[in-house]
């Protein structure tokens, strides 16, 4: 695993970070941005997540997991990704680890998301184009 490629993105959103957090953990906010994802997890540490669905654009089903790693309501939650398109054997070593933190600023939330762990750099290139497009469909959500 290369620890060489670590993604960082931020973007402010003009919204409370109470509405953040439920954008980054309630199931129906999660498929308006997460490209029709399908999330399901109880948000504990240690519980398992899934995300389910269909690639757009390849129709191809997809079915992800992970573990929720860190939880600090509002301001935290950490959490291992492993995907089959991957093509490694689902082990806590070949799950990438994300991380979102947010920190209010003036009246909005300032959403930093961090991605490490990556295997390549084609697993590296898909995260940035993903989470840059994820961010920002976000960010549009909460501020209208």
């Amino acid at each position: 695993m290369s620890q060489e490629f670590i993604l960082k993105k931020s973007v402010e959103i003009a919204a409370p970070t109470h509405h953040v957090w439920r954008a980054l953990i309630d199931p129906d906010m999660i498929t308006k941005w997460m490209a029709g994802a399908n999330v399901e997890s109880i948000w504990e540490l240690g519980s398992d997540i899934t995300f389910s669905g269909t690639m757009p654009n390849f129709n191809k089903k997809y079915r992800d997991r992970g573990t929720v790693l860190a939880v600090e309501r509002e301001k935290l939650l950490q959490y291992s990704h492993w995907s089959e398109m991957a093509r490694i054997p689902d082990l806590p070593e070949n799950r990438t680890i994300i991380t979102f933190f947010l920190e209010p600023v003036d009246e909005k939330t300032r959403l930093t998301m961090h991605q490490e762990n990556f295997h390549n750099e084609v697993e590296y290139k898909h995260a940035n184009f993903f989470w840059g497009v994820a961010l920002h469909v976000m960010k549009n959500l909460l501020e209208q």
